[in-house]
């Protein structure tokens, strides 16, 4: 079994929500805005090898309510939406290659579909209803890796929706995003008077 499967099916098993097909519906027909994951959309991703970032195109999380972003809204300020980058499970493995990197990844991938990590939160794949080709074998919402891309790359060239989470994903998602983002923290802070 490839190694991508072989997380993917450790995190399926892992998932604290086991039923997997109620994550996701069709983006069809719905505006660009929370919750829709969109193909093509260039964001920044860091290369340790030159110390600096590149941009790529790739899987996206939108996090930006489709009212702000819809230009339609004589608003100020609402040229850029909030976005988090997905780690597709075959690129998850790719990084996790070697042998000596394999265990760690395996128990990375169960932690997160476990929800032990906040860092990460695990997407399972689509169930054979809806068919998702970029997704196979679920992704990774990588929280710490959250940017911003501007509104004219949703209509641009290679630009898509994919899918979008269902009511029940965006509620999850809601909660872990809360959880990683408010979390105590772990120093005590300095006591105004």
């Amino acid at each position: 079994m490839p190694f991508a499967e072989e997380l993917a099916a450790l995190a399926t098993e892992s998932n604290a929500s086991r039923n997997s097909g109620a994550w996701y519906g069709a983006a069809g027909g719905l505006a660009p805005g929370v919750g829709v994951i969109f193909a093509g959309i260039p964001h920044p991703l860091f290369n340790p090898e030159v110390n600096r970032y590149q941009v790529v195109s790739g899987l996206v999380l939108i996090l930006t309510h489709e009212c702000d972003i819809d230009q339609n809204n004589a608003r100020a300020m609402n040229t850029s939406f909030l976005v988090a980058p997905l780690i597709q499970m075959t690129a998850f493995a790719q990084v996790f290659a070697s042998e000596e990197q394999q265990l760690a990844a395996r128990n990375l991938a169960r932690d997160v579909a476990a929800n032990r990590v906040n860092r990460l939160m695990y997407l399972p794949p689509p169930n054979e209803l809806l068919r998702v080709p970029e997704i196979p074998l679920g992704a990774f919402i990588y929280f710490n890796a959250i940017t911003h891309a501007d509104v004219r790359h949703l209509t641009a060239d290679g630009a898509r929706p994919v899918c979008a989470l269902s009511e029940l994903g965006l509620e999850v998602l809601d909660n872990r995003l809360k959880e990683h983002l408010f979390r105590p923290k772990a120093e005590q802070l300095a006591r105004t008077i």
